[in-house]
This record gives structure tokens, C-alpha cells and sequence, in this order.
């Protein structure tokens, strides 16, 4: 089910004369990224942009789902997304939408497990991730509800088939899927593919723990998607990992996908990449530390008029990595 990644040059696919026109609804070349919810989805996102900045290439990175890359020329396209395990996909969803963003289970008091087993039911879809990153226009969920009480025959029945089918399309559809919990590497591997050179892959967390995030607003604490015992224990229960069994297969067979095309482009060069990707890092973090103005503050207070609605696009980040692109051609090569 597994795969190696293509090589497929940036040339090939970054077309200028398409740029700077995302609004058409004409998703058929550029870099298209699927920029799956809660899944370092805007990280992934700050990098296409800079791509589209430094390359003049069009691009798509608005949360949409794949079904509208359906109909994409392959030739000149480049489709990628970003892969997350299911269940902490699922409880950063909850504890950013009911914790910090919407309060459904805010209180005094920290919320009990059975109020987070309960927040989580409800954000959660069965196989949200492969759902959402299917191509596949006639794709249908699953014919399983929450009422369903037999899920171990539903496995048997259901998901070794179907399910796993629809897994394997999904692999053979995208030229590439970053997984979330490896993303220096998945970011390095994605550059030696297409030939970009590293120093575009430099990221910077746009919404972190202990963060305040500007909502429209106002700014609202990023309050941690805590992991108790009970939440892990509910999370290893049959019920969940029914719920959640395709996007599990499809996680793992992202990550065989990149193991297999890091040991056939070297373990050790990438493991070097890795390495300098990270000096970088921390050099254009130590160079920001006092440029950089996000939308709020450190306690919370907009400050639109020092920063823009993203980091990502703030003119002192943008203006610094231009900047370090020469000095970090001696870290890394591209």
C-alpha cells in the first residue's frame, strides 16, 4: 500500500503563468496542498506561500477538501497534504474549537474526561482524515453511525476492504504526504524531491500552546490538548479505533511511504539535511526574536498595527528569510 515518492522538479510544476490567481476555481495546476484541519496545516501552508513568494508559482492552500483537486493535470500539479495521527488530530480539534476557541467546556475547573470523551464524539467523523483527502468523488464516509453496536463485525465486514481500498487510492493519488509527527524530515524529503532549495522549508509554529490567537476579534488562550489516562485508555477502546480505523491505516502508510523514500534517497543525507534544517531554524528564530510582532501579544492584547494577521506573512519574517537565503547556503545545499 506503501510507496516511494516520485522525484518531480519544481519545474515541472510551477507554472508563472498561472500565479497569483487563487480565487478561479481552476484547481488543476500549481502546488495544491490539502490543507487538512489540525494537522500543521498552516505551518504547511506558510510554506507554500513562501513558494509561491520565491518561485512565482500559483497555489492552493485554503482548507478545502482534495474531491476539488479531483480533475487536476497531473503533469503539471503537484498535490501534497499533511497526515496526523487520528487521535491527536482529534483532540487538538476539540480542545482548539470547544476549549479555547469556542468554551464549550470551559469552567473553572480543568474538564473531566467524560466532558472531553463527549467534545470528542461530537467534533469527530468517522475517518475524517482519509475524507478529506480522498480524490475520489463518489467517496462515502462509511455506512457506520455512532448507533452501530457491533464494531468489531463491522471491521471485518467493512473496513479490510473497503476501507483499505480507499487507503491505497489515496497514496497512489498525491505526489507527496508530509507526516505531522516527522516534519522536519517529510519537509526535507519534499525538497530534495522537487529541487527547492532548503531554506524554504523553515518553519515557524503559527499557533502553539500558551499562544494567544487572534480570532477575528479578539485574542483567545491556546489552552494544551491534554492526554489524561482515562482520554489515552478511551482512545485504545474498540469504539474509537473504529471509529477512526481507516485514517489510522492511512497515517501508517504515510509513514512507511516516507520511510521507503528516505532509505532510497540516502537515510544518512536526509538525517544531514535534517540537521541543517534545524540550524537554520534556530538561526532565523534568534534573528526574528525581536523583529517578528504577532497579532497579540504575550498577554493577550491585539497589536494588528505591529503585525499582520499571520506570522507567517509578517514583513520582518518574510524580509529575514530572504535574507539568511545566501548565509544558509552553508548549512544546507539544495
Amino acid at each position: 500500500m506503501s510507496r516511494i515518492w516520485p522525484h518531480k522538479p519544481v519545474s515541472s510544476w510551477c507554472n508563472s503563468n498561472n500565479t497569483n490567481n487563487t480565487n478561479d476555481h481552476n484547481f488543476s495546476s500549481g502546488l495544491l496542498l490539502v490543507k487538512v484541519p489540525k494537522s500543521a496545516s498552516s505551518t504547511a501552508a506558510g510554506i507554500v506561500l513562501r513558494i509561491q513568494e520565491h518561485h512565482d508559482c500559483r497555489v492552493e492552500w485554503k482548507h478545502r477538501t482534495a474531491v476539488n483537486y479531483a480533475d487536476r493535470n497531473c503533469s503539471a500539479s503537484f498535490l501534497v497534504a499533511p497526515i496526523r495521527q487520528p487521535h491527536s488530530r482529534a483532540l487538538s480539534n476539540m480542545s482548539f474549537h470547544d476549549i479555547s476557541f469556542h468554551g464549550k467546556l470551559r469552567s473553572t475547573k480543568p474538564p473531566s474526561d467524560k466532558r472531553k470523551r463527549k467534545g470528542l464524539f461530537n467534533k469527530a467523523q468517522f475517518n475524517f482524515i482519509l475524507g478529506y483527502t480522498t480524490t475520489d468523488k463518489n467517496y462515502t464516509s462509511s455506512t457506520l453511525t455512532t448507533n452501530d453496536v457491533n464494531y468489531t463485525q463491522s471491521v471485518n465486514a467493512i473496513a479490510t476492504g473497503i476501507w483499505r481500498q480507499q487507503v491505497a487510492a489515496v497514496i497512489q493519488s498525491y505526489d507527496f504526504l508530509m507526516v505531522v509527527e516527522r516534519l522536519d524530515e517529510s519537509l526535507v524529503t519534499f525538497a530534495m524531491l522537487t529541487g527547492l532549495p532548503m531554506t524554504d522549508m523553515v518553519t515557524m509554529s503559527s499557533k502553539m500552546t500558551g499562544m494567544w490567537y487572534y480570532t477575528g476579534r479578539h485574542c483567545m488562550s491556546l489552552v494544551s490538548p491534554v492526554q489524561s489516562r482515562g482520554i489515552q485508555q478511551f482512545f485504545q477502546s474498540p469504539k474509537w479505533k473504529i471509529h477512526h480505523w481507516a485514517d489510522n491505516l492511512l497515517h501508517r502508510a504515510a509513514a512507511a511511504s516516507l520511510d521507503q523514500t528516505v532509505a532510497s534517497l540516502c537515510a544518512d543525507s536526509v538525517q544531514q539535511q535534517v540537521t541543517a534544517l534545524r540550524a537554520l531554524r534556530q538561526t532565523v528564530e534568534a534573528a526574528c526574536a525581536n523583529e517578528t510582532m504577532y497579532p497579540c501579544s504575550a498577554t493577550g492584547t491585539p497589536q494588528l498595527c505591529k503585525g499582520s494577521a499571520s506570522p507567517w506573512t509578517s514583513v520582518p519574517y518574510a524580509r529575514l528569510v530572504s535574507e539568511v537565503r545566501e548565509r544558509a547556503s552553508v548549512l544546507v545545499t539544495a
